[in-house]
């Protein structure tokens, strides 16, 4: 992938047309203004018609969807169906995790690539309810709007650790991270939901719907609050990546394996991590001392 480069989006977004508090425009033009490359509009149980920007020149490419918004025992089960133009079936099931399935395959049917939502929203489910569900590949591990519990607390585990239970269990899923945007206007304080808070950077040859979301669906991409990677390889012996400095910030580089084991710790812009063969996978958690996190893709090892 010679030609690929490096693109930014964000994959939940709200306007007008559910719960988010501007129109479209307004917030395609945020995003636009801001660096992005892509946006994906994701407003519960519908479709937002984003024809019209996208014919009018701009560098922002906007791309359809919605997030199925559904509810089983009691708890919340959301899972955007990304790129779609149709809207999935919205139906639920008995259970969290046949609902949790019926909307993976209801954005399959309607053309779109699943996202599995803010699992610790409202405490909704867990891994154990994850690994039960097939055919999907994102998990949304950190989610920027207000009362997600992305981390966890109380005994309960944060979206991260389930993330490794998953991969530990032989699941091959990719972390997403992500606005989950509401408010454009107004306070940015407090239980607010305000752009430009989470990302992922996708590798794509070309700045297309199909090729965004084929990349994400191979796991070629990585997310992020802050931090920039300018480079990652998976050579035949190491792990390798090359962070992209901002100001005087200083950076460390978590290199985790199987359990959510941490395998090494790396001081500084250039990290890698030399295979011992054992680790089951490795993935890199690196920080930011301005307190910027980005994570990538976990390498899969025989």
């Amino acid at each position: 992938m010679a030609s690929a480069r490096w693109l930014k989006g964000n994959t939940h977004t709200h306007t007008l047309n559910s719960d988010g508090d501007a129109p479209l425009e307004e917030v395609a033009s945020w995003y636009q203004s801001h660096g992005y490359d892509f946006l994906i509009i994701t407003d519960h149980n519908r479709i937002t018609d984003v024809s019209g920007w996208n014919g009018a020149g701009g560098a922002l490419l906007l791309l359809p969807g919605c997030e199925v918004s559904l509810s089983s025992e009691g708890k919340p089960v959301h899972i955007n169906s990304l790129g779609s133009a149709t809207l999935p079936d919205l139906s639920a099931a008995g259970t969290i995790t046949a609902t949790l399935q019926r909307g993976v395959d209801a954005a399959r049917a309607a053309g779109g690539v699943p996202q599995i939502n803010h699992p610790n929203y409202k405490w909704a489910f867990t891994d154990e309810h994850l690994r039960a569900v097939v055919n999907y590949r994102l998990l949304e591990i950190l989610n920027a709007s207000s009362d997600c519990n992305n981390f966890g607390g109380g005994g309960r585990p944060g979206v991260e650790e389930m993330w490794d239970r998953l991969l530990t269990a032989g699941r091959r899923i990719w972390a997403v991270a992500s606005d989950d945007t509401h408010h454009m206007r107004g306070e940015r304080w407090g239980h607010r939901s305000p752009p430009g808070q989470a990302w992922v950077m996708v590798r794509a040859e070309e700045q297309s719907a199909h090729a965004l979301l084929s990349a994400m669906e191979c796991g070629d991409f990585y997310a992020s609050t802050e931090v920039v990677i300018e480079h990652i390889e998976a050579g035949r012996e190491a792990t390798a990546l090359r962070i992209a400095v901002e100001r005087d910030f200083e950076y460390t580089t978590h290199f985790i394996g199987a359990g959510g084991k941490t395998l090494a710790i790396v001081h500084g812009r250039e990290a890698v991590y030399r295979l011992r063969g054992n680790e089951g996978y490795v993935r890199a958690k690196i920080f930011s001392s301005n307190g910027g996190i980005a994570w990538t893709q976990p390498r899969v090892l025989p």
